[in-house]
């Protein structure tokens, strides 16, 4: 998709130049074939009044998706309810962010939610999937099980350790939002 379209919209400012050139790949990798939408750095207010933050919203023909883009350097190991990162430096412990970001997609998806409920019949909201990707150049990533929680390498970041196809689809995030 190009800088100039108008199906890529950039509602607040990157939270690092890191984050920046992450968010100009995903750009570069999405079609601009006037199905796909995108809105960067979108915060909202769920229903239950919590503010939150989604790094990029894809509205694709395979349905909504958010994005969830960590820029991790080091070595990530990711378990079950925990991610590890280690810099060399540092070691710092993390909440698991596939619930995390799997989290924020269901309290998006209820804002036409509850409002659906208000009209008459059934009117259906979409599923929202959501995806964590890493960006951390150079980054290694160790996961037990890839393919419940594990995160997503963004095309020419040279994330290692994330293999192509342990998850259900292939391991890039151009391939997750093509199918």
């Amino acid at each position: 998709m190009q800088s100039s379209s108008g199906h890529w919209v950039v509602v607040g400012a990157p939270a690092s130049p890191a984050e920046q050139q992450a968010l100009d790949t995903v750009r570069d990798l999405l079609p601009d074939d006037g199905i796909t939408h995108a809105r960067a750095n979108l915060r909202f207010i769920s229903c239950d009044g919590s503010t939150s933050e989604v790094d990029v919203l894809l509205l694709t023909k395979s349905g909504p998706l958010i994005v969830e883009l960590k820029g991790w350097y080091g070595s990530v190991t990711c378990e079950l309810t925990t991610w590890t990162r280690d810099t060399g430096r540092t070691i710092r412990r993390f909440g698991n962010s596939y619930p995390t970001a799997d989290s924020k997609a269901k309290k998006l998806a209820s804002i036409p939610g509850d409002a659906a409920a208000t009209v008459p019949g059934k009117t259906k909201v979409p599923f929202i999937r959501s995806l964590v990707v890493m960006h951390g150049a150079g980054s290694t990533v160790t996961t037990a099980d890839a393919s419940r929680y594990g995160p997503w390498a963004l095309d020419g970041f040279e994330v290692r350790g994330i293999l192509v196809g342990t998850r259900p689809s292939s391991g890039d995030l151009h391939s997750s939002i093509a199918s």
